[in-house]
């Protein structure tokens, strides 16, 4: 069986927190990208740039949803911030040789909201099998 990763780029810019949902991000299953994003599936070869932190708070109602949908199946928990995406994709090209295109697109759309907005984006995920 298969490890999944459910994801989501939302954006915060007020200072209450509340976040507005920006897309589903589709990754294809790449545990050396997983294991550095959360240490999911990691055989130890890789060493993840924050541990699973849980949801963050004022979750886009769409987010807040799926989450709903997956409460049981889903595992690892977390959210990462556009300099800790940053980070994961410097260690995964140190590592591989080739930028994750996937990660590439979500730092890309990051890039423009913080650019343009003054915005806060993050990434929030969890794991299914």
């Amino acid at each position: 069986m298969g490890c999944n990763i459910h994801a989501y780029a939302e954006v915060t810019w007020d200072k209450r927190g509340e976040a507005k949902y920006l897309a589903h991000i589709g990754f294809n299953r790449n545990y050396g990208l997983f294991a550095l994003m959360a240490n999911v599936r990691n055989n130890g070869d890789f060493s993840p740039v924050v541990e699973p932190k849980g949801l963050p708070s004022g979750l886009s109602w769409q987010v807040e949803d799926e989450r709903k949908d997956w409460e049981g199946d889903g595992y690892s928990h977390s959210w990462l911030s556009f300099e800790e995406l940053e980070e994961v994709q410097r260690r995964y090209v140190a590592r591989e040789g080739v930028e994750s295109t996937e990660l590439d697109a979500v730092i890309g759309l990051m890039r423009a909201f913080k650019k343009h907005n003054h915005a806060e984006p993050r990434l929030v995920f969890w794991f299914d099998n």
